[in-house]
């Protein structure tokens, strides 16, 4: 036969007419990467006891190899070993065998069987994606792992045993006709995508000790109308349930799941009380809820998730309760009408474009103080609240929301750092005030005595009148002309 053996290892078979059963030779220990590769007219190869490893490829694309004797001193099956065998039924794994590589089954669409040795703890990608109908895991294999049965389209069912801990990404990704699955509690992670596209998938029981579910694990399966979590649920991924009836059709305004989290709201009201029990606000659970105008989050809740709150365009207010610790990103992304937020001293990290195209937000009310009458859309406030935590005024931060705050820091309790800062900017800081009149603001500065000098007044003057002469308030002017008259001395004394 057309055997290519090199020290214990066949290199490479070249098929024979008419010879489709192949016995390998005794002394072989291996079988080389693609050995068989494309032998189209072999149904049948029995490998010698000594054979150690399958290399990867070994028999790919043996379209009518029908069996496949394994020896038990196999320990390595390579990826793709078997890919394509379209004419493979079943195949017996020894216990020897302790790794099998990705895809090693791959598209061998008769294969409805398959015994796996105890050792193997992990099933990879692709590893078996064509077996018929059902599908049972033997006891001892505790993580299924990335795309280890994806788009598998003719499985109807799976046991899944309770030695698994984890599902992994895409494990049983588009297993169109799969109708139900038991999440024994053994298993604690349910991996992004993990049942993502079972469009057949009615029921999914997960049972306790489950601690999170990944991104879109759930999507897109449209048949899936009962679904039971339980409350050791911490983390839900995004869009985990997302074009499930189970989800379309829950009927409460508030999808409150696991460990009290709030999933997603249904409501279509202006105002949400959200219930005093939710922990976890998911992330995307209020997205383009556009007739939202305001919320109260109660003082129960953690944690915020990413877009929490995404383009719900009408919503005006928001006060953060005292337990969380970061806004996420984009978390009030595109509200384009929240004008007034209320942030705890708990907070510690704003996220990415948490606050990004809020163009009406003017008030803020961040570490004891009130900064209104500005606009902070452009500014990251996680550098404000490193700004106010370490009374570091040098920090580069957008001009016209820094003169505010620090101005209304002094204002608020006369802090000493505020002080410096400002009497080393006056100038450009009453320039500011001008150009906002803030009256008020400017009143009370002057009213300190601390700020104004013989070496800036008249610059400030001169900077009042300018505003005046653009259509500014020429109260300002006046109150400037006034302040040197009573303090250094001038002629022209203007009264209102």
């Amino acid at each position: 036969m057309g055997f290519q053996i090199e020290n214990g290892i066949l290199k490479k078979y070249t098929e024979e007419k008419g010879v489709s059963y192949i016995i390998v030779p005794d002394g072989v220990t291996a079988v080389a990467d693609s050995a068989f590769e494309d032998c189209v007219h072999i149904t049948t190869v029995i490998l010698p006891h000594g054979t150690k490893t399958i290399g990867d490829e070994a028999f790919c694309f043996c379209t009518n190899l029908r069996h496949i004797t394994i020896p038990d001193t196999v320990i390595s099956i390579g990826s793709r070993a078997f890919l394509n065998c379209e004419k493979l039924s079943s195949v017996a794994i020894p216990d020897s065998v302790v790794s099998i590589g990705s895809q090693a089954f791959a598209s061998c669409t008769k294969l409805t069987s398959v015994n796996l040795p105890k050792i193997v703890t992990k099933i990879k990608d692709f590893t078996f994606n064509s077996l018929n109908k059902t599908l049972k895991i033997q006891n001892g294999v505790r993580l299924i792992d990335y795309h280890a049965f994806y788009y598998w389209k003719t499985i109807v069912s799976v046991s899944i045993p309770n030695s698994v801990t984890e599902i992994g990404y895409g494990a049983f990704e588009g297993c169109e006709k799969l109708s139900t699955v038991i999440i024994p509690d053994s298993v604690t992670i349910i991996g992004d995508r993990a049942f993502t596209d079972c469009k057949s998938l009615t029921s999914a029981v997960i049972l306790k000790n489950v601690s999170s579910i990944g991104d879109y694990a759930f999507y897109n399966c449209e048949s899936l109308s009962s679904v039971t979590i339980p409350d050791t649920v911490q983390k839900i991924g995004t869009s985990a349930f997302k074009g499930t009836p189970w989800l379309k059709n829950y009927p409460e305004d508030f999808v409150i799941v696991g460990n009290n989290i709030l999933l997603k709201y249904k409501g279509r009201k202006s105002e949400a009380v959200i219930p005093d029990n939710v922990i976890t606000i998911n992330e995307s659970a209020f997205h383009s809820c556009g007739k939202l105008e305001s919320v109260t989050i109660p003082d129960s809740v953690t944690s915020i998730g990413n877009k929490a709150f995404y383009k719900c365009k009408n919503l005006t207010s928001v006060i953060i309760p005292e337990k969380v610790t970061d806004i996420r990103k984009s978390t009030f992304e595109g509200c384009t009408n929240l004008k007034t937020v209320t942030i705890p001293d708990s907070v510690t990290v704003i996220g990415e474009k948490a606050f990004s195209g809020c163009k009406s937000l003017t008030e803020l009310h961040l570490r004891g103080y009130t900064f209104d009458n500005t606009k902070f859309a452009k500014v990251r406030l996680t550098s404000i609240i490193s700004m106010l935590n370490s009374k570091d005024y040098s920090l580069k931060i957008d001009t016209t929301a820094k003169y505010h705050i620090i101005t209304r820091i002094y204002l608020t309790d006369g802090q000493p750092e505020a002080e410096e800062f400002i009497k080393k900017n006056a100038l450009k800081i009453f320039r500011f005030l001008i150009d906002t009149s803030d009256i008020e603001s400017i009143t009370l500065l002057l009213k300190s005595g601390k700020f104004v000098t013989k070496r800036n007044i008249d610059k400030i003057i001169e900077h009042a009148i300018n505003h005046t002469q653009n259509g500014g308030n020429m109260e300002l002017q006046i109150i400037f002309m006034n302040y040197k008259n009573e303090h250094f001395g001038f002629t022209d004394n203007f009264k209102l």
